[in-house]
């Protein structure tokens, strides 16, 4: 069976389907576990990125609602940037309406 290394690494370097690459790991994890921290690191990248990705099939109620909690979560970011006198990240500010536009929704 091909080892957990190589199936985790084909999932970071994929650029095609997401689906592609979750089906992958899964073969891969269905009989090996991380051998080493190095899986374990990837592995543990490749759910964050799935956790990342997930918001675009649930629910449209679901999707905007998580997108409202981020936004609320970035401008407060942006609000401690702008008291700690730093520069404000990208699409923080609450008050610099170009960033939200260039936003894909």
């Amino acid at each position: 069976p091909k080892s957990v290394s190589k199936s985790l690494h084909t999932f970071e370097n994929f650029s095609g389907s997401h689906h592609y690459m979750v089906a992958e790991a899964e073969k891969a994890l269905e009989t090996n576990l991380p051998s080493s921290s190095d899986d374990a690191v990837i592995l543990m990248q490749m759910i964050i990125k799935c956790a990342d990705i997930s918001n675009v099939i649930k629910p449209f109620f679901l999707s905007r609602r998580w997108a409202a909690l981020l936004l609320i979560e970035w401008f407060r970011q942006g609000d401690l940037e702008k008291r700690l006198g730093l520069t404000v990240s990208r699409h923080m500010d609450r008050e610099d309406f170009t960033a939200l536009q260039s936003m894909t929704l």
